[in-house]
């Protein structure tokens, strides 16, 4: 096993693990191994900090059968057609990538809620990455929670896999799960992001670490998010772009959405570091 603790302070910020060719997107696919780990919300937090810095953002929503990422980017009332429709010919790329001139928010593409994971043919969305990728700087694929069709799907064709988990047993052990199915000799090592992270429950044990977790699950860590109230509120309301983008818990996704860029961030790969370390969750102030 990998010192755990030695690879977490280590992350990489720079554009070798995201490395790809010149002028052509990144595609990473955010996993988890489990429901509630905040991940939709989580990656249209990190489209959204991208458009606003005025990178060029698509996220594409591969749950199929159960869309949800229109919703935290406002754009529910705007999905005439999908995903399904634009790799059958139903439509063409115009019609399926919804963008927002109003307001920093990146384009977006809905999945299909009349067909599930498996009719999504790998061969089609392949090609079609590679048609939009010269188009944008980023673009990152909201996979199925758990482990199934959907989420090797996402990893099969992505540049880069992160598997979000929350900071307890069970999701910790179903990222576990989704790590593993995706992990394979040929292809990069998946990252991981801990989300919702409580200092104070951690400090009492009822959340795991970010070494506990970065241990368990023998992963690179590219960000820890801590719990954040607006955030949460935001994500109910289904608006988390606009004026909730001034939360911590957007920052952090902000500051993790840019490291996939290559941006190098010493020492903030988790956010609001000093919260932990005042609680005795964390040994040092990293």
């Amino acid at each position: 096993m990998r010192d755990a603790a030695m690879d977490k302070k280590t992350v990489h910020s720079d554009r070798e693990i995201f490395r790809t060719r010149p002028n052509m997107a990144v595609i990473i696919a955010l996993l988890s191994g489990s429901g509630g780990t905040g991940k939709t919300t989580l990656l249209a937090c990190m489209g959204g900090a991208l458009a606003r810095e005025g990178k060029r953002a698509l996220v594409i929503d591969l749950c199929a059968g159960a869309r949800g990422l229109d919703l935290p980017l406002g754009l529910e009332s705007r999905a005439a057609f999908d995903l399904g429709d634009l790799l059958s010919g139903g439509c063409d790329e115009g019609q399926a990538v919804i963008s927002d001139s109003t307001r920093p928010c990146p384009d977006f593409i809905a999945a299909p809620l009349d067909r599930d994971s498996i009719g999504i043919d790998a061969a089609a969305l392949s090609e079609l990455l590679e048609k939009l990728r010269p188009k944008y700087d980023w673009i990152a694929l909201d996979a199925p929670s758990g482990v199934g069709a959907g989420s090797m799907l996402a990893a099969l064709v992505a540049d880069r896999v992160i598997v979000v988990t929350i900071p307890e047993n069970a999701s910790v052990r179903a990222a576990e799960r989704a790590l593993e199915s995706v992990r394979s000799p040929d292809r990069p090592e998946p990252l991981v992001i801990i989300n919702k992270l409580n200092p104070s429950f951690a400090a009492s044990g009822a959340h795991l670490t970010p070494d506990a977790v970065a241990q368990t699950l023998d992963a690179k860590l590219i960000g820890v998010v801590l719990y954040d109230e607006t955030l949460a509120r935001a994500a109910a309301l289904g608006r988390v772009l606009g004026p909730y983008e001034r939360s911590p818990g957007f920052r952090a996704a902000e500051t993790i959405a840019d490291r996939t860029l290559g941006a190098a961030s010493p020492k903030r790969w988790i956010v609001n570091r000093r919260a932990l370390f005042a609680s005795g969750a964390i040994k040092e102030e990293w």
